[in-house]
């Protein structure tokens, strides 16, 4: 991934941060990863942002914002998406209700059955 800026070519180096898929219960994770390593950096444009949001996302959460253009005026818009599909407190509150509902129950009180 290169990014044309102040007339001089830039090469995004690799980061090694989760991809997310659309995985409700994975986004704060994947969002306070991402917005340390690189919405608040401020040596890197709105397009390079962009450029490893997208290349991060996969599944839903690629669907969520596949027809926005690489552009510094586009990143904010991307990013906002991304908050308002995943970031809804009652739907992780659901998810993580749900995933704990499908626990098996324990079948007798012995730590083996643990």
């Amino acid at each position: 991934m290169s990014q044309h800026s102040n007339g001089e070519n830039v090469k995004l180096p690799q980061l090694s941060l989760p991809s997310f898929n659309g995985n409700i219960q994975d986004w704060l994770s994947f969002s306070d990863l991402f917005k340390a390593s690189v919405h608040n950096n401020e040596n890197l444009t709105g397009s390079m942002k962009l450029q490893y949001l997208k290349g991060l996302l996969t599944g839903d959460a690629s669907r969520v914002i596949q027809s926005i253009t690489i552009s510094d005026a586009n990143y904010l818009t991307a990013w906002t998406l991304l908050e308002d599909r995943f970031s809804n407190k009652r739907d992780q509150v659901f998810a993580h209700l749900k995933r704990f509902m499908s626990i098996p129950a324990l079948e007798s009180d012995s730590p083996s059955s643990v």
